[in-house]
């Protein structure tokens, strides 16, 4: 549900409390200042976290799906409310293009991203949805700490609920599960710093920024497979290492580790300069993370150019097959959404081409800085591929070559080699 789109009407005040009741096991109880019909709980979830992990435990209350994906509470009699009681199991399952509701430490820790127990109300008095304000507390279990940021409503972030105390860090404050190598966990801490500092001085940005950084591997020896997680907040990084196999691909492919870190890092930068980046399109985000990423990467010395000129061969051919399932558009509906990293990276890609055809690297920061340079109030509109097109326009881009993109990006090509190059071609001429 876009909220942006309804009629909003006051804010709605109240409380929560957020308690770990147990191992895997937690109690909300919330509380509103004044009477509420319904309340939506707006961010969906693929899976079933909500049927089988959550549970109301009076039986006066109704709790169904929408049609796209939120689920509303409301009392089975339609009478208003105050309060209601939400009993949730731990739930670490992988979600499609969305944050870990749980991400699981090897000591009893607990990462939990609070997006999911946000929501809207409605009211008696007004039909329209309306949005809360739930001044929240965080209770851990007897003896254990929490970590999060200073907010003190309910907002989306990651909180650490477990016995783990944080280490200062040259980027901020670090909690990090003992499951993780030292030399896995020295290589996060320095690629982060090392990234953080080069967009720093790309953006000139006068103040160090100070992160809050969770790195969990309860299941890394527990599940099969290779899996790790990137989620990027506000002054946040959580990053979950899932499966047996996950550090032996990080020690065979010694480029994956700095490529991820370099990724989320970027993201942190992007809401910092562009607060809706890639909102509207989300391979202007996505894909605008991948080529930031590896042009900081190549040009702080950490890739070399050929490195740099195979990575970009390697997302060019994930892009082809990303292209023959659907459009970049249509990639969040069919379930097709590394179409937005990789073919959005071409997208980039291509357009550094045109600012340096010799470093192609150069070129991509030339974007990205152009891009910054725009007043405040541009980037931080809602329409930021607008914003994204414009600055190729100013950058020297001529219309066919905007059409070109646009083609691109909205159409379902049978070939999709051959619409990378026509894209291509359009772009590099002009």
């Amino acid at each position: 549900m876009l909220i942006a789109e309804t009629n909003i009407a006051a804010d709605l005040s109240g409380s929560l409390s957020f308690k770990q009741s147990g191992a895997n096991r937690w109690q909300l109880h919330y509380c509103f200042n004044s009477p509420i019909k319904e309340f939506q709980f707006s961010r969906s979830m693929t899976g079933n976290m909500h049927a089988d992990y959550w549970d109301f435990p009076s039986d006066e209350f109704d709790f169904k799906q929408e049609e796209d994906g939120t689920h509303t509470l409301s009392r089975a009699d339609n009478k208003p409310f105050r309060c209601f009681d939400l009993h949730v199991k731990t739930y670490t399952k992988l979600p499609e293009k969305n944050y870990l509701a749980f991400s699981e430490f090897t000591d009893g820790g607990v990462s939990v991203f609070t997006g999911y127990y946000q929501g809207v109300a409605r009211t008696e008095e007004a039909d329209n949805w309306q949005e809360t304000k739930l001044s929240v507390a965080y209770i851990p279990l007897e003896g254990n700490s929490v970590y999060k940021l200073p907010d003190t409503e309910l907002g989306e972030q990651f909180v650490y609920f477990g016995p783990s105390k944080a280490d200062e860090i040259p980027s901020g404050k670090l909690v990090v599960d003992t499951a993780i190598p030292k030399e896995v966990r020295d290589d996060l801490v320095l690629g982060i710093k090392s990234v953080n500092e080069y967009l720093q001085s790309l953006f000139s940005a006068e103040e160090t920024p100070e992160y809050l950084i969770f790195i969990a591997g309860g299941e890394l020896l527990t599940t099969d497979g290779i899996s790790i997680k990137g989620g990027a907040r506000p002054d946040q990084l959580l990053f979950t290492f899932k499966g047996t196999g996950t550090l032996g691909i990080i020690e065979k492919e010694p480029r994956w580790l700095p490529t991820f870190i370099a990724h989320e890092v970027s993201h942190l930068w992007q809401h910092k300069i562009w607060e809706k980046l890639g909102e509207d399109q989300p391979w202007v985000h996505e894909g605008g993370a991948e080529n930031l990423a590896r042009a900081v990467l190549k040009q702080s010395g950490i890739f070399t150019p050929d490195e740099y000129s195979e990575e970009m061969g390697r997302l060019e051919r994930r892009c082809v097959r990303n292209l023959n399932k659907s459009s970049v558009y249509a990639g969040g509906e069919t379930g097709n959404s590394k179409v937005f990293y990789n073919c959005g990276n071409v997208v980039y890609d291509t357009v550094a081409q045109t600012l340096n055809p010799k470093d192609r690297a150069d070129g991509a920061l030339t974007f990205w800085q152009a891009l910054a340079a725009h007043p405040a109030e541009k980037r931080n509109a809602s329409e930021s591929e607008k914003l994204v097109f414009e600055t190729f326009k100013e950058l020297g881009l001529s219309d066919t070559a905007l059409e070109a993109i646009r083609a691109f990006l909205q159409e379902k090509h049978d070939d999709p080699e051959a619409a990378i190059e026509t894209m291509k071609q359009a772009v590099l001429r002009g």
